[in-house]
């Protein structure tokens, strides 16, 4: 995890983005003032990205995967209700193997 992270962190994040842990093996990133498209693009690089890249280490020598989901805060919008949608377009990207990204859409 703490590879997928430093990955994440040198290679596609922005000074202002915030990338965390937010249990077992999901992270948040956090955006600001990205709209969808940016995200969406970011998102596909990293999942291609990390497709290619091998993780070596003394235990463990493997490629992983990663499923997104997006989801742009709207005005208003309740954490609880944006991160629920985020959520549910992860979800939705983990069920189809051939579209790894998904924005939320509701």
């Amino acid at each position: 995890l703490r590879a997928l992270a430093g990955c994440l962190a040198r290679t596609f994040l922005r000074r202002s983005d915030v990338a965390c842990r937010i249990g077992g093996d999901e992270f948040a990133v956090l955006l600001p003032g990205a709209e969808a498209t940016v995200a969406q693009r970011l998102a596909g690089r990293f999942v291609d990205a990390l497709a290619q890249h091998p993780f070596d280490d003394a235990r463990l020598a493997q490629r992983f995967g990663a499923s997104c989901g997006i989801a742009v805060l709207r005005p208003r919008e309740t954490p609880d209700a944006w991160t629920a949608r985020a959520d549910a377009a992860l979800y939705e990207a983990k069920r189809d193997p051939l579209r790894r990204v998904r924005t939320a859409t509701d």
